[in-house]
Parts: C-alpha cells; sequence; structure tokens
C-alpha cells in the first residue's frame, strides 16, 4: 500500500459524523474518494465504531442492493453501523435506497457514500434528498496537501525565509505544470507523470463521455481540447459551434457533462445587476492545471512558454487555488465596454489581477473597476501567489 496523503476533508467529514445526515462525497475520477473513505472508515475504528464497506463494482454487492435497500441489513449486526457505499451511482435507483434507509433505520445506520462525478449523480439523484444529506466535494490536491504529499508542509510556515521561498516557487512550477491529481504528484518520475495524464485522458475522461451516452466522442475532445488552449478566456459557444461542425445546443450539453464530471468551472461576469450575470458571456478555467496541460500536449515550464501561455497558465492556476477557499459560485470577473478588466472579483470583496511577472502593469485596466465599485484590485504576480496564499489559509483556520 503506498503513502497516505491525509487530505483535508478528512476533518471536516469527522467534524460532522455524528450528525443525522448522509454524508455524500463526490468528484473527479481519480481524485482519490475511496482513499478518503477508507481514511474516514480508519478513525472510526479507531474511536471502536462498527462499520461496514461496499464497493458497488463488486456485481455481486449491487446485485443484492439492486434487489432491496434491505439487503443491507443481512450484512449488520446489533446497534449503530457506520457503513460505506463506494460508487453508489451502479445502483439502478439511488435516490430510493438512500432515501429508505435514511428514512427508516438513521438511528442504526450511517450512511457515507461516494459518487464518481455530479453528472452521474445529478441523473440518478431524481431529487435532492433535501435534509438528508451533506455534500462534500473532493478536489485534487490543493497545493497545500501537494506539499504535504511531498514532505514540504512546513515550508509555509517559514516563509518569511528567502531559501524557503525560492523552494515554495519551485514546487509551485511543478504543481502548476503536473497538477494535483494524487497519482501523478506522488510519482518521482517526470515521463510517468506525463503518462498516467495521458491516461486520465484517454481512459477515464472516455468513460465520462461513455457514460454520458455521447454519441460523437471525437468532438467532445475536440471541445475540451479547443477549451484548454481558451482557458480564463471569454467563450462564445456560437464561434465554436462552427469550428466544431456541432450546434449551440451540443455545445452546451458538452460543457455541461464537463463541468458536472469536475473537469471544468464556468465563472460568471460581475455586474451590480444581477440578472445580467446570466446573460453574458462566461469564462472557463480547468480545475486542474495538470489537466489543462496534457490537452494541449504542453509540460514546458514558464520560462519556456510563449508570452500569451504563460500569463493564461498562472491565471488559472490562481483560479485552482483560490477553489482551496472558496465557492465558484463567489468567483467573479469584470470586463468594461471600455476595455478595462479585472481577473477575479472574490466575494465582492477583493479583486485581484493576475500577471506572470509584475513589470508591466497596465493600472488604467483596473482603475475604472476600484472607482466605481470601492473594491480594491491586487496585482498578484507567480512570485506572489505563495505569499497570498498563506494569507488565505490563515484566514481560514
Amino acid at each position: 500500500m503506498g503513502t497516505i496523503v491525509k487530505r483535508d476533508l478528512l476533518d471536516c467529514i469527522m467534524q460532522r459524523i455524528e450528525r443525522k445526515e448522509v454524508i455524500l462525497i463526490t468528484g473527479t475520477r481519480q481524485v482519490g474518494k475511496t482513499t478518503l473513505m477508507k481514511e474516514i472508515e480508519r478513525e472510526l475504528k479507531k474511536r471502536g465504531e462498527k462499520t461496514l464497506f461496499i464497493n458497488l463494482e463488486d456485481r455481486d454487492y449491487l446485485i443484492m442492493m439492486n434487489e432491496s435497500p434491505k439487503n443491507l441489513l443481512k450484512f449488520l449486526g446489533e446497534g449503530k453501523t457506520y457503513v460505506f457505499i463506494d460508487e453508489i451511482q451502479y445502483l439502478d435507483d439511488p435516490t430510493h435506497f438512500v432515501k429508505f434507509l435514511y428514512d427508516e433505520y438513521k438511528d442504526r445506520i450511517k450512511l457515507i457514500v461516494s459518487g464518481s462525478s455530479a453528472f452521474y449523480l445529478d441523473r440518478k439523484f431524481r431529487d435532492s434528498l433535501a435534509g438528508r444529506k451533506r455534500l462534500f466535494i473532493l478536489n485534487t490536491f490543493s497545493f497545500k496537501e501537494f506539499l504535504r504529499a511531498k514532505g514540504k508542509e512546513e515550508l509555509l510556515n517559514k516563509y518569511e525565509l528567502l531559501p524557503v521561498r525560492r523552494e515554495i516557487k519551485n514546487l509551485l512550477e511543478e504543481y502548476c505544470i503536473y497538477g494535483g491529481y494524487p497519482e501523478v504528484v506522488m510519482e518521482k518520475n517526470i515521463a510517468e507523470k506525463k503518462e498516467i495524464l495521458k491516461e486520465l485522458v484517454n481512459s477515464y475522461v472516455k468513460k465520462d463521455a461513455i457514460g454520458a451516452d455521447i454519441r460523437n466522442e471525437h468532438k467532445f475532445f475536440q471541445l475540451m481540447k479547443l477549451l484548454s488552449g481558451r482557458a480564463g478566456k471569454l467563450i462564445n459557444k456560437t464561434e465554436i459551434s462552427r469550428i466544431l461542425q456541432v450546434s449551440v445546443k451540443l455545445i452546451d450539453n458538452y460543457l455541461y457533462l464537463m463541468e458536472k464530471a469536475f473537469y471544468i468551472a464556468r465563472v460568471s461576469p460581475f455586474y451590480t445587476n444581477k440578472t445580467k450575470e446570466i446573460t453574458k458571456r462566461k469564462k472557463i478555467f480547468f480545475r486542474d492545471t495538470g489537466l489543462r496541460n496534457v490537452l494541449i500536449n504542453d509540460f514546458k515550464f514558464l520560462e519556456e512558454r510563449s508570452g500569451g501561455d504563460k500569463g493564461q497558465l498562472v491565471e488559472n492556476l490562481f483560479f485552482r487555488m483560490l477553489m482551496d477557499f472558496y465557492f465558484v459560485e463567489d468567483i467573479k470577473f469584470w470586463i468594461s465596454k471600455g476595455g478595462g478588466e479585472v481577473d477575479f472579483i472574490v466575494e465582492e470583496k477583493a479583486g485581484y489581477e493576475i500577471k506572470y511577472t509584475g513589470r508591466k502593469i497596465n493600472i488604467k485596466k483596473y482603475k475604472e473597476f476600484e472607482d466605481k465599485y470601492k473594491i480594491e484590485v491586487s496585482v498578484i504576480d507567480f512570485e506572489k501567489i505563495p505569499e497570498i496564499y498563506i494569507k488565505w489559509m490563515k484566514k481560514n483556520s
């Protein structure tokens, strides 16, 4: 068994483990959901609790659970049991399964379930299970977890030291290029890192496409590749539909799948008139920069990249790091008719303009925003990202 890296989500879940609610863990493929569930089970066993772990990729279990949720009771003894159901989307009717066990046996059974992606859960969970569940999204490794996996987490507490800053910068660049998929991070061989990411696209993304009944798999991949070159840019679905020679409706369907499978996130524009946020074009970012880089087939380090791609990749990296502390819905961008622009506005409280280097700064781009909305904009270059990240960590500790 390989090294287990503690996920920050573990503590969040353990704090709620005694509540009468179903814990539902979701996230993209290969992000470590099963490992997290095993860690939760291990913590419970330390407390002397009774547990049961069922993986629905085992067809024997799947057949029994599809026949009746009551079949689960055959595996339980007296008293309360913490029941883990991995890959719950394989059930024919997971909604009924969860509702029945919660409504009839919530004092005896605590359900902790996982599902491969929100897309499958959206499709198969016919109602919201309101009042019965708590949803947790497991992302790829955060930068903090990435450092933990490297045995370097303590560097964040020594950032004032110049040698530490240099080391963190080098580690941040590795994180920027190869991303945070656990298997990629733990792999030391660079060539193998690339192969793991290629396999992720060629195998697991393909599974999501097939699972969503996508008929033109080639067009789906074409769109993903096209978006990887436009991360952080305004998305014009009409233009993309012309390039790929498919309907705008199909583009919408594909974007929905990519978002629900946690490959991309759509960021809305900032307006005081809230109705405009719905009607104006959005930006798309990848939820993992390693996935973005394998799609454009470019693993060069930042200094070797073209000027435009440097800035684009660093902006996507900053977005990924924002996700460690903020909901996607609380992250916006701003563009004015006069050419003003702010890359990120967070919780309508702080603005960030992201640059690869801080040498060329056009204050006019965001001065209009500051004057109009009285929200301060900070210019963040690549070297300043760890500093702002540490600030967010302290604020949320």
